[in-house]
């Protein structure tokens, strides 16, 4: 199955018109080869709006997406009677049918569900196996001679103090007071709700 994943994202910044105009020759001259488009868990409400025009005037179905590099469950899940994913497949594919639904927390500000996903990638996970526990051992660079080394071997284990403030900037997530004076401060007005 071939889904087309954050079809409204401008990415590259060349103005909604351009971006639109693109897409749409894209789905033209490509469009039968695509099964699905996607709509976003973590894209903002607007754009989802956009791609489920696209959805209507294209004749694609829509799937879910969210770009889960944390541990929040996707904001859009998938509604099917399929038995397995083969019949699932089969639905979107051959009857052009899927049914998606918004979660709650798609309601909380973007900006506060981005924010808690970065604090989901770097923080420890004390159960994972060594070299795997600390974000630094599980971010990797290449270096000049082609090896590849996680973060924790050049900076023998500790961050430099700018990574390390930015850290901890971000462990205020934990705290719930902090975390609900944060959702009002981060809710954007513009953004229209579910």
């Amino acid at each position: 199955m071939l889904v087309l994943n954050h079809p409204r994202w401008d990415e590259a910044c060349i103005g909604a018109p351009e971006h639109g105009q693109l897409l749409g020759r894209f789905l033209e001259r490509h469009g039968e080869r695509i099964h699905a488009l996607e709509l976003n868990g973590l894209r903002p409400w607007k754009e989802n709006l956009a791609v489920r025009w696209v959805a209507q005037h294209s004749g694609h179905p829509l799937i879910l997406g969210g770009d889960r590099h944390g541990t929040e469950p996707n904001a859009i899940v998938n509604l099917t009677n399929a038995g397995s994913f083969a019949e699932f497949v089969a639905e979107v594919r051959r009857d052009k049918m899927s049914d998606v639904l918004f979660l709650h927390q798609y309601r909380e500000p973007m900006r506060l569900r981005v924010i808690e996903t970065m604090w989901d990638i770097v923080r420890n996970y004390p159960e994972q196996a060594p070299g795997r526990k600390r974000w630094n051992d599980r971010v990797f660079y290449k270096q000049d001679d082609g090896t590849v080394q996680p973060l924790s071997a050049i900076w023998n284990g500790d961050e430099p103090w700018p990574v390390r403030y930015f850290l901890q900037s971000l462990r205020v997530m934990k705290n719930q007071q902090l975390r609900s004076a944060l959702r009002a401060a981060l809710a954007d007005p513009q953004e229209v709700l579910l």
